[in-house]
């Protein structure tokens, strides 16, 4: 898949991560709306970069909106553009992401925070082509594909009349939900790896390896703020690094609040658990994740390799619960 659809940027080979590219290398070609869902920090931006590059837009501009940032009062301009004297700031005609995006793909980050009436005009744009700058009497034909992202549950602002419906259901043409860290734990090594070379790189240090518990270490670590707590947590640990002169990054570099003495134990007992996780793991999709299968094959109990699924958040099929990691 990978070598079909441009995605480098992706870092990782994870079950969850795979079946995101897969659906974006089914929708990108196409020349629909996409909304894409997910926490804050795990790359929502990043795919939709990645859809932008491999569609037939891909030779336009991405322009990107992050409708939190910018206050009420100037969002619809910022969208659409005004005219000169439309209101108070606007001393001159402008053209709006909208307008800028012509032939390309309009981003909107953060879609959940439009106001009503800003929703109204993006509805009318996705439904007709065609959008009103403010102060304006004619409206403009529109040629750009809109993209949005929200870490918001947007049906349930509907439900609570702070999303237009019939706005929801013409972004939600083909959703995408970008998986968070704690379902994408087998892609933390890459990612580790990743972001170190790239830290190197930025402030011009020389490579650094990455030790065997840095990486354990990761993986068992809890990671709310996902993959940009993640990166900035390793572009740390590479500044603390090259400061001390080792050639390595190690987990004190990463988790510099942890003792020596705790962080020996813990890496330990890290390391076992990875390893007995992993194992697991590896046995329940050599079987289909037949459980009785699999506990034959591990020689331990049915009841016994339940209680390891629950342990290690694992469900039946196949999927990782994220509240287990």
């Amino acid at each position: 898949m990978r070598r079909r659809f441009g995605c480098a940027e992706l870092v990782g080979r994870s079950a969850a991560l795979a079946r995101v590219l897969r659906d974006a290398s089914h929708v990108a070609p196409l020349d629909i709306s996409v909304l894409i869902t997910g926490p804050t920090g795990t790359g929502k931006t990043l795919l939709a970069q990645t859809i932008a590059r491999n569609s037939p837009r891909a030779e336009g501009p991405f322009v990107e909106l992050n409708c939190a940032a910018i206050p009420e009062a100037l969002i619809e301009s910022e969208l659409f553009g005004a005219e000169r004297g439309a209101h108070s700031t606007a001393t001159q005609r402008t053209i709006g992401k909208v307008g800028s995006g012509r032939g390309g793909t309009l981003f909107l980050d953060e879609v959940g925070e439009l106001s009503l009436a800003a929703q109204a005009k993006l509805l009318q744009l996705l439904q007709d082509g065609v959008y009103y700058p403010l102060g304006a009497s004619a409206p403009v034909v529109a040629d750009v594909r809109v993209v949005s992202a929200t870490n918001q549950d947007l049906k349930a602002m509907v439900a609570q009349r702070r999303f237009r419906d019939d706005l929801y259901y013409r972004l939600n043409v083909l959703p995408l939900a970008m998986p968070g860290l704690d379902q994408r734990v087998d892609d933390i090594p890459d990612l580790v790896e990743h972001f170190a070379a790239a830290a190197c790189r930025r402030h011009r240090f020389a490579p650094l390896r990455v030790a065997r518990r840095t990486v354990v270490a990761c993986q068992e670590a809890s990671w709310p703020g996902h993959l940009r707590e993640l990166g900035n947590a390793i572009e740390a640990g590479v500044v603390r690094a090259h400061v001390e002169g080792g050639g390595a990054l190690h987990a004190h570099h990463v988790f510099p609040d942890i003792d020596a003495t705790t962080r020996e134990a813990i890496s330990l007992q890290e390391a076992t658990r990875s390893f007995r996780r992993r194992y697991v793991k590896e046995a329940l999709e050599r079987n289909d994740w037949n459980v009785a299968q699999t506990a034959r094959e591990l020689e331990v109990t049915r009841a016994h390799l339940y209680n390891l699924l629950t342990e290690f958040g694992f469900r039946r099929d196949g999927a990782d619960d994220p509240t287990r990691h």
